[in-house]
């Protein structure tokens, strides 16, 4: 028998664009792949079956230097990629070898050609409730191959993942079903790599093995997660994409900066990382050219385009959603943008708007919006589209931390977000310190964002005024902060929502009679207020506000209890499952 290793590997993924080439644990990940799979004793020949693009020369030049055959084929039919690799390798078993697999084990691989070749079938599957943790290989032979090109080749399961196709269409086709040698069985553990939480999981496991790259023996991980399953809690939020699921990329279109502040980007995050990690979705950013906006993106993994000045912005987005085939279009803007020019781009790809009041609504096929009173009084006549409201699906950054009770004097947090473009820190510390603090005792922090001008003046003037407050300079978490207050004041915005989360009853500070209109929602459910800073005495309402809340923490304990129940953290969730269905219900109508 004549035994081919065919790996599938690309730059174009979707969800971690140029995965194939990411260093992992100091080496490419197709490196991993292909210097483990040469320790195969039962491979004659190793091929990556890469696309035709020119994306993918990186990919074909890379294997060819690493001694191993390349063939191209079509980018979007891995099958006849395959197909194209049978001619040219003549294998009797092929074993298909993904290209996001980096701890492919050739022990294993030797295993199941064997067995393979024992049973005189095509196709290798475990028995029911046997579970493994090897992923990425599955060995079937020739005849299998061209039954499935013959039977099966518009198949889009069969087309996009392959053997995916057998498990479910079992006719003609010897399937022989296996037990697992125990040094592989082990359940719930990802190790395929789509999000950088998988790559943050494959180099912890070399560094707690001590391994040289390539060389992390798959049975000594099985034996590592075992003694230390908390490892597993690195990637466990990344859920596996389903043969059946629709692929698809989103672009992201939003602005952040020091003048508009970085909610829109916060929630936009957070709403791209469930697109990913949960939905198997490819998230693209659409932005200005603000660089702390960009390195945050860049932080979080994702790939971003930045708006030329001299392009109009609806051309600029329409060539974006043509160049990546984008499948969803999510606006979260306060540009000019019109409605007609929304109407176009729904020509292209589904829209998605978040809290926008413009009538650029009317174009979309989902709107989003928190529970402001705004949105009850916008005109809705004429809208077609879905329209979802409410405290359920409010976006943060993050899953909110457990509030971490007072047992002595209350806790205040000051927060005017990442920029402060008002420069409300110190009058705000300015205001607390009116209190006499022998009758409502308080424990100040402040927090300094990672955007604010002259940080450090900023701090020296807290110090000055409170010399035992609490400063933290771009904290690493926001959440963690709130979750040790008992009462925030902020800066109205996507922080107020995390304040809720966090079961923090907030006094927010709105720069404008909108963002007072919105914080009316908070004084509505009895779990925050809002104070207009265009109004005179301001920071005397302020003082006062603060002061009343202090002195009845009974009240202050029940607002707290009553966000929680509001405010879950898992809005983010919410909106990508509606967003991924826009993609499924527009593939089915194409179909």
């Amino acid at each position: 028998m004549r035994v081919a290793a065919v790996v599938q590997a690309r730059m174009g993924s979707t969800r971690l664009p140029g995965k194939v080439l990411q260093p992992i644990a100091g080496r490419p990940l197709l490196w991993h792949i292909l210097h483990r799979l040469k320790k195969a004793t039962r491979l004659d020949d190793i091929a990556v079956a890469t696309s035709d693009s020119p994306e993918d020369d990186a990919v074909a030049q890379y294997a060819l230097r690493e001694g191993v055959k390349v063939v191209r084929g079509p980018e979007d039919d891995v099958l006849e990629r395959y197909r194209l690799s049978a001619n040219a390798l003549n294998p009797d078993i092929i074993v298909r070898i993904v290209g996001d697999a980096p701890l492919v084990d050739p022990k294993f691989i030797d295993q199941l050609v064997d067995a393979m070749e024992q049973s005189g079938s095509d196709f290798i599957m475990l028995k029911d409730g046997v579970e493994c943790i090897h992923d990425g290989i599955d060995p079937f032979s020739r005849k299998a191959l061209e039954t499935l090109v013959r039977d099966a080749g518009n198949d889009p399961v069969a087309r996009e993942h392959v053997t995916g196709y057998f498990k479910d269409n079992q006719n003609g086709i010897h399937i022989h079903k296996i037990d697992v040698d125990p040094a592989y069985q082990f359940s719930g553990a990802r190790t395929s790599v789509d999000t950088p939480d998988d790559i943050k999981f494959i180099e912890t496991l070399y560094d707690r093995l001590g391994a040289e790259p390539g060389d992390a023996e798959l049975s000594d991980v099985v034996e590592l997660l075992k003694r230390e399953p908390g490892l597993l809690d690195i990637n466990n939020n990344v859920k596996q994409k389903r043969t059946t699921s629709t692929s698809g990329l989103v672009i992201m279109r939003l602005d952040a900066g020091p003048q508009i502040g970085f909610g829109h980007l916060t929630r936009c995050l957070a709403l791209a990382k469930v697109l990913r990690d949960s939905e198997g979705l490819g998230v693209r950013f659409a932005i200005a050219g603000n660089p702390d906006a960009q390195a945050r993106i860049k932080a979080s993994g994702f790939p971003f385009d930045v708006r030329p000045q001299s392009e109009h912005e609806a051309d600029w987005i329409s060539d974006l959603i043509t160049a990546h085939r984008a499948s969803t279009l999510v606006l979260d803007i306060r540009t000019r943008m019109s409605r007609q020019s929304v109407a176009r781009l729904r020509e292209l790809a589904p829209v998605c708007v978040i809290d926008d009041g413009s009538d650029r609504r009317f174009e979309a096929d989902l709107a989003i919006y928190p529970p402001v009173p705004q949105v009850r009084e916008l005109e809705w006549n004429g809208f077609t589209g879905d329209l979802v409201t409410g405290w359920d699906v409010v976006m943060l950054a993050e899953e909110p931390h457990a509030h971490t009770p007072k047992t002595d004097t209350p806790r205040v947090l000051v927060s005017m977000g990442g920029a402060d473009p008002r420069a409300l820190t110190v009058p705000v510390v300015r205001a607390l310190m009116r209190l006499d603090r022998t009758q409502t005792p308080f424990q100040l922090t402040t927090v300094i964002g990672p955007a604010l001008e002259r940080p450090d003046l900023v701090e020296e003037a807290v110090y000055r005024l409170d010399p035992k407050a609490e400063v933290l300079r771009e904290p690493p978490s926001l959440a963690g902060a709130l979750a040790n207050s008992d009462l925030a004041i902020l800066s109205f915005g996507v922080t107020a929502y995390e304040a809720a989360a966090a079961g923090v009853p907030n006094v927010s500070l709105c720069l404008d009679e909108d963002h007072a209109r919105s914080a009316s929602a908070f004084t509505e459910a009895n779990i925050g207020q809002g104070i207009l800073v265009d109004e005179a005495n301001w920071t005397k309402s302020l003082s006062d506000q603060v002061q009343a809340l202090l002195s009845d923490p009974d009240a202050l304990a029940a607002q707290g209890a009553k966000a929680t129940n509001l405010v879950d953290g898992k809005g983010a969730a919410r909106v990508a499952a509606r967003i991924a269905g826009l993609i499924t219900a527009r593939c089915k109508a194409a179909a």
